[in-house]
């Protein structure tokens, strides 16, 4: 829509597409486990599945390979770290901001005020929308959530001095895991099935899947993890570190 548009840009201002957050989920019913992969999205691979003529051929940041859709990117996940990929969900900002919009929000604590100050240009500016101005534990909504899991110019107020996180997208993946930590515990603690309907109902617009991925499928994984908490869920992030590449920029290669 073109609120959405305002809101966080479109292919007019920004042209193509790229992968905002990569995870890996592996889930095994059998044993009521759940573990997680996070790989930062500037790291640095060798892209596949690309069109011979697409100028993000060859190697490049491992978000670029979006450019060419789902599959692209998977083979490049398979090709690079050799690990199967069974299905893929796509979901775009606003699935998220729905998603937490059906749970009736999540629970968050934050030790600190925190915003989003970006003044790269030399004008500061919110560039995510984020601003909680308080301290405290805090019930977020689906647009304050989605705010706080983009949020590339993070800072926390310490005794009155602003202070910008150091860690860039790492920082970013440790907080968007908390938020899915949250939304875990928020859909145990709430738990039934109209409203795990009403859940995935809420964001069937804003999220894409493979076509052996069903919805009844979703359905019944949702009822089998229904007292999982965010406890439960093993999370880790590829070990990275910050690199220069003559063709891609700032990039992160892998350890």
């Amino acid at each position: 829509t073109a609120a959405e548009a305002q809101q966080v840009g479109n292919q007019t201002n920004a042209g193509g597409q790229r992968s905002d957050t990569i995870k890996i989920v592996r889930v095994d019913p059998a044993t009521g486990t759940a573990s997680s992969l996070s790989i930062p999205r500037d790291t640095y691979v060798t892209l596949s599945g690309m069109p011979a003529n697409s100028q993000l051929a060859g190697d490049n940041k491992i978000n670029s390979a979006f450019g060419a859709g789902p599959d692209a990117l998977i083979q490049t996940i398979e090709s690079t770290f050799g690990i199967p990929i069974s299905h893929y969900i796509v979901i775009n900002f606003f699935g998220l901001q729905d998603a937490v919009n059906a749970l009736g929000g999540i629970s968050m604590d934050f030790p600190y005020p925190v915003r989003d100050r970006d003044c790269s240009t030399g004008v500061c500016y919110n560039n995510s929308g984020l601003d909680i101005p308080t301290a405290g534990c805090q019930v977020l909504n689906g647009q304050q959530a989605l705010a706080l899991s983009r949020s590339r110019y993070y800072q926390y107020d310490d005794d009155g001095q602003w202070i910008s996180d150091p860690s860039s997208d790492i920082g970013r993946i440790q907080r968007q895991n908390l938020l899915i930590d949250a939304a875990l515990n928020k859909a145990k603690s709430t738990y039934n099935p109209l409203r795990l309907n009403t859940l995935l109902t809420s964001v069937v617009h804003d999220f894409s899947k493979d076509n052996g991925l069903s919805a009844n499928d979703l359905f019944s994984l949702s009822e089998r993890y229904k007292a999982f908490s965010g406890s439960d869920l093993q999370a880790y992030t590829l070990p990275t570190v910050g690199a220069t590449s003559s063709e891609a920029g700032a990039v992160e290669v892998i350890q």
